[in-house]
């Protein structure tokens, strides 16, 4: 197997599977405009005046062939879709299970509507150019048509160059012009403007969890992971992308038994071998979990899977290619075993994202407990996360009781009690403290600095959850949160680009669905986060002690590289490209940054990486 480092695309919207429809809404007689690019199209289907342009897989689609019978003429997916359109009207949205990205243009009304699958697996975007609609799979394609303009998105590069400031804006991206279409919701498009309604959420606000119950939590979890997975390997010959860790073992565990089960060929595990400052075993655990499932395993050090480069200026020339900044560092460690994978047949690539969004609790939920005056729950809490998490114990304490717990219950019962009696205080007060957590070098135009405060109050002004609701309110915003969102289109992307089909069972809806309504207690039994796993994966993996493993991340990984991102940030001369925008002051941060290094916070690398990652994106555009 070859070493070399993996060849890195060049942005070409002009060669990646891609397509855009074009619609004039309120223009009844405007006919949809269809532009395909080389590789990928969606599906067409036209009924009357009526069109819908269907890009994917639809997991439910001998039911509603069942429910709504083709009058002959052809029964592609894009064709069901629109008799379900047309019998349902725009409810028909929450009777389509799968991932795909959807545009139905309905001639009798002059109406177009955009729809993303539940997850947003599948990626949607828009823009306006006059008095047309355009809609796209791809932000290059949408950005390569003429009458979209290229301008990058300040304000959402400020907000994202510093952590901190993650503030949702969900359907923004990276250029000014372009729009996402939300996961799990109708965008729909009439002569009068633009609304969007969600179509799914298995924990809607405002009404009560619909807690599954306890006893049937375990076999319900398998039936539906199992499932999840059975849905990827279908789609063809799989490689799963396997860390060592729980979550991603569990998904090569089920798919070599369905694989068996189905008669086909057992799925390749593809590893990279991680440094391994501690001395953790990660990659022995890989090797003994492969050969215990019996998969042929690709696995190579990271250092080779980068082809003998550096990390930092690799994932930096990949972001330069990249519609919008990398959020994944080590995408470009993986390339490689994706091509060899490739060229043994693989045509889906599996991974275990999405485990630590739906199978872990909340540190929020110390908040709820400590408002109910549950003090046992408390100590179960921190008790579960230092077996389960290598994180300091009186760290970990100080967070569940204050940062996490108490603080978040003062905050609301501040904010609810000041909202009712004194808004003017709440007022003042949240704008002092925006302006104390803006940083100096941040956004030193002065028309973009009154814009990021403006917008960093106006969030904070929204009601905080009540105590008791913490919880159930982080499994509603991880739902659509714009971080998700980028993260999953990132695998779309990459797997676009590379000729596979990136699967994530973590991801499935039913599978989210049912993790979303399972109650905390279920999740830490055995005072182990991830219990539902951990148990379905003792006995299948018996002997390697899975089910006592703790997390492991790269937190110590970093400072190895202190000296690799020292030479990256002298190399680049600082943030130029930044600073040109006014998005930040290029002298200042240079001072901060020098400063982090000379000390050798262990902080240092992964904030320099945030902020070049945007400054490479940002250069490639200027």
């Amino acid at each position: 197997m070859s070493t070399t480092a993996p060849e890195l695309a060049p942005i070409w919207a002009d060669s990646i599977p891609s397509w855009i429809v074009g619609v004039r809404p309120g223009n009844r007689t405007a006919e949809p405009e269809i532009i395909e690019g080389p590789g990928s199209a969606p599906e067409i289907a036209r009924i009357d005046s009526c069109l819908a342009a269907f890009d994917g897989v639809l997991f439910n689609d001998e039911e509603l062939r069942r429910a709504f019978p083709a009058r002959g003429g052809e029964d592609t997916d894009a064709a069901l879709v629109l008799r379900v359109y047309l019998e349902e009207g725009e409810r028909f949205a929450e009777q389509l299970n799968g991932r795909f990205s959807l545009v139905v243009w309905d001639g009798r009304t002059g109406e177009a509507l955009g729809v993303r699958d539940r997850m947003g697996l599948v990626p949607l975007f828009y823009s306006q150019a006059g008095e047309s609609v355009l809609f796209s799979n791809s932000i290059d394609t949408l950005i390569g048509h003429p009458a979209v303009p290229e301008t990058v998105n300040r304000r959402l590069l400020a907000l994202h160059v510093w952590p901190a400031w993650w503030i949702e804006e969900k359907d923004e991206t990276y250029l000014e012009a372009v729009k996402r279409v939300v996961a799990g919701t109708v965008l729909r498009f009439h002569r009068g403007g633009k609304e969007s309604r969600r179509y799914w959420n298995p924990a809607p606000l405002g009404e009560e969890v619909d807690w599954v119950d306890d006893d049937e939590a375990m076999d319900r979890f398998v039936a539906t992971l199992s499932q999840a997975v059975e849905r990827g390997l279908r789609r063809g010959p799989a490689t799963i992308c396997l860390s060592g860790g729980l979550d991603s073992i569990s998904i090569a565990s089920y798919a070599v038994e369905i694989a068996e089960r189905q008669g086909w060929a057992t799925p390749q595990a593809l590893s990279v071998e991680f440094p391994d400052p501690d001395n953790l075993g990660e990659a022995d655990v890989q090797r003994l979990v492969a050969k215990r499932l019996g998969m042929p395993q690709l696995m190579l050090p990271l250092e080779e899977a980068l082809g003998g480069r550096a990390l930092l200026p690799l994932a930096l020339e990949v972001s330069r290619t990249w519609p919008v900044p990398l959020l994944g560092i080590f995408s470009p460690a993986y390339s490689m075993l994706i091509e060899e994978a490739k060229s043994r047949g693989t045509q889906v690539v599996m991974t275990g994202a999405g485990g630590d969004n739906w199978l872990a609790v909340t540190l929020d939920y110390a908040a709820d407990r400590i408002a109910r005056l549950d003090f046992v729950a408390v100590w179960r809490l921190w008790y579960m996360m230092q077996r389960s998490y290598r994180v300091p114990r009186v760290f970990l304490l100080r967070k569940i009781l204050w940062k996490y717990g108490l603080r978040n219950v003062l905050a609301s019962l501040e904010q609810h009690a000041l909202s009712r009696v004194a808004p003017g205080i709440l007022r003042r007060q949240t704008t002092t403290s925006a302006e104390r957590s803006m940083p100096p070098w941040l956004a030193p135009d002065p028309a973009l600095r009154s814009e990021l405060l403006e917008l960093a109050v106006a969030k904070r002004m929204e009601l905080k959850p009540k105590p008791g609701d913490f919880y159930t309110n982080e499994i509603r915003r991880g739902l659509d949160h714009p971080i998700q969102a980028v993260d999953l289109e990132e695998s779309f992307e990459k797997g676009r680009r590379m000729g596979v089909e990136i699967w994530m069972p973590y991801f499935d809806p039913d599978l989210v669905d049912l993790l979303c309504r399972i109650h905390p207690r279920v999740l830490t039994k055995g005072n182990r986060s991830k219990s539902l796993v951990r148990e379905a994966m003792a006995s299948r993996v018996a002997g390697l002690g899975i089910e006592k493993q703790k997390k492991i991340t790269t937190g110590n990984f970093w400072p190895k590289k202190l000296e690799e991102a020292t030479d990256v940030w002298n190399g680049l001369g600082g943030v130029q490209g930044l600073g040109e925008l006014g998005v930040v002051d290029a002298d200042l941060l240079d001072e901060k940054v020098k400063k982090m290094l000379a000390e050798g916070q262990k902080a240092a690398v992964p904030f320099i990486w945030e902020i070049l990652d945007h400054e490479a994106w940002v250069r490639a555009r200027l």
